[in-house]
């Protein structure tokens, strides 16, 4: 009798390796500083703070969306749907182009 072959599982690439491997070795969200989380540079963790966001756990409780909006008011001109995407990444430490789509399009709703 023949047996058919198991279907392979997809090879990750070695940029997910990378970033999985990155993910496992970060302290947790709550032990960083702002600068250090994924998607949040200096220039973005200096306009989180103007707008009161000191911490990790300031952006987490005041959730990505509404920290759009207060960035969206102080710089309407700077601030885009990548932002939104950058912080939600950043609460999920998930670089903002690998956020699902159906995460996107919700964010996107949520702000139009």
């Amino acid at each position: 009798m023949i047996r058919p072959m198991p279907t392979p599982r997809p090879m990750p690439t070695p940029r997910n390796a990378r970033l999985q491997a990155q993910r496992a070795t970060r302290p947790p969200l709550r032990d960083r500083q702002l600068g250090e989380l994924v998607n949040i540079g200096p220039f973005t963790a200096r306009r989180l703070q103007s707008i009161g966001l000191r911490t990790p756990a300031d952006l987490e409780a005041l959730g990505a969306v509404e920290a759009y909006r207060r960035l969206e008011a102080a710089w309407p001109e700077d601030t885009t749907i990548f932002t939104l995407y950058a912080l939600q990444g950043a609460l999920l430490d998930l670089r903002w182009d690998a956020l699902p789509e159906g995460v996107k399009d919700a964010l996107g709703s949520e702000v139009a």
